[in-house]
């Protein structure tokens, strides 16, 4: 068989005295290297679940860190730092996932995953109603995966957050933050959202991005998106889910005085390390390629930590998954698990499977067989 060199730099993002490794694998992997200059990796501090002076002025604070996590590493609740509004898995939405087929896991302690999975969230009880103004700040980072999705509920949780695949959707599910662009994929990211009466403010990492207004829409009819009143709190969202991971969540009623906003975002982006990426195995450019009818994945590894020899990617692991017709996400169908499908493997489009599209989940390994989570690519026609 032909064999392709796949060249992996552990000099990777400064780590210059590690070794350059050569992996001549079959013409099947098509994995490929890239130089990414970015903040080093560090992980937030310990005791993460600890409230400090600053996250102590807020109303209502939820840490995936303090989570209830079963035996499997789902969360079922988060609980509220300040003892008022717990968050609880819905339980319409229990068996709901159509990846994962659980609810939302908690990694590395802190991380809770939310993939691109149809009525996925958390809610607390209803509570009367909180006109604006009030602020949500919410930490997270962006994963690969599905782009033009949402992160948080509509309606009575009246902080609508979503990404467009560019730029950041406020309050309606159609109005696109001014000058705003996506946090890029991994980077630990503080949004804070001012909600008004007919509007809000839009601030990543401390910094004012621009404004939305509702034009007087007011409630539209799709889940109530645009309304302002809050009366839950919620993480996740009765729609579809971007593919992101969750930190932390904190509320106010009333809005903080520009002073107060910055000393709170300097304490916050001390703590949550903003800015910084994990220390892992990462990859980009996650698609497949046709060739003949033989479907073949390819990423680009863009991170390697110091010491760590990535496997060749014949010893990853795989999961490909159609989805047709009107259910569309609601609806995600595993497939196979091999490196490569053909198109035997997955329906056609026919009069039972229309609009037929596909995407694998990649779960990169080191050369020891350590592994730290699950890839997404995005859905495409086959």
């Amino acid at each position: 068989m032909k064999t392709t060199a796949i060249i992996i730099l552990s000099s990777l993002l400064g780590f210059s005295n590690q070794p350059l490794v050569n992996l001549n694998q079959g013409n099947i992997d098509t994995i490929k290297t890239s130089k990414k200059s970015e903040v080093p990796a560090v992980k937030p501090t310990n005791s993460l679940g600890i409230l400090n002076s600053k996250e102590k002025l807020f109303d209502v604070v939820h840490i995936a860190a303090n989570a209830k996590v079963e035996a499997n590493g789902s969360v079922l609740s988060i609980p509220d730092s300040k003892g008022k509004f717990d968050l609880n898995y819905d339980n319409d939405a229990l068996l709901k996932p159509t990846i994962t087929k659980v609810p939302p896991q908690l990694l590395d302690g802190f991380r809770l995953q939310f993939n691109n999975q149809p009525r996925t969230y958390y809610t607390s009880n209803s509570f009367d109603p909180i006109s604006p103004p009030f602020e949500v700040w919410i930490v997270d980072s962006n994963m690969p995966g599905q782009g033009w999705e949402a992160k948080t509920m509509p309606g009575g949780n009246a902080a609508y957050l979503a990404n467009n695949g560019s730029g950041i959707r406020l309050l309606e599910h159609i109005v696109v933050v001014p000058n705003s662009v996506e946090a890029p994929n991994y980077v630990t990211v503080i949004q804070r959202i001012v909600v008004k009466p007919a509007g809000a403010d839009y601030y990543q990492n401390g910094v004012y991005v621009g404004s939305v207004t509702l034009n007087g829409r007011g409630l539209t009819e799709r889940d109530m998106v645009g309304n302002t009143t809050k009366t839950i709190h919620s993480i996740g969202t009765n729609t579809n889910n971007s593919d992101w991971d969750f930190f932390a969540q904190y509320f106010k009623a009333g809005t903080f005085t520009p002073a107060e906003a910055k000393e709170i975002y300097n304490s916050l982006a001390a703590k949550w390390h903003v800015g910084s990426t994990p220390n892992q195995i990462l990859l980009s450019d996650i698609n497949w390629t046709n060739k003949n009818g033989i479907y073949t994945p390819s990423a680009k590894v863009i991170k390697v930590p110091k010491g760590v020899i990535v496997a060749p990617p014949s010893k990853w692991d795989y999961q490909w998954y159609y989805v047709s017709g009107q259910s569309y996400l609601a609806d995600q169908t595993l497939f196979s698990t091999k490196m490569t499908v053909k198109k035997g493997d997955f329906p056609i489009n026919d009069a039972k499977h229309l609009g037929v599209q596909i995407k694998f989940r990649v779960r990169p390994k080191d050369i020891k067989g350590n592994s730290w989570r699950w890839f997404s690519g995005t859905y495409s026609a086959y």
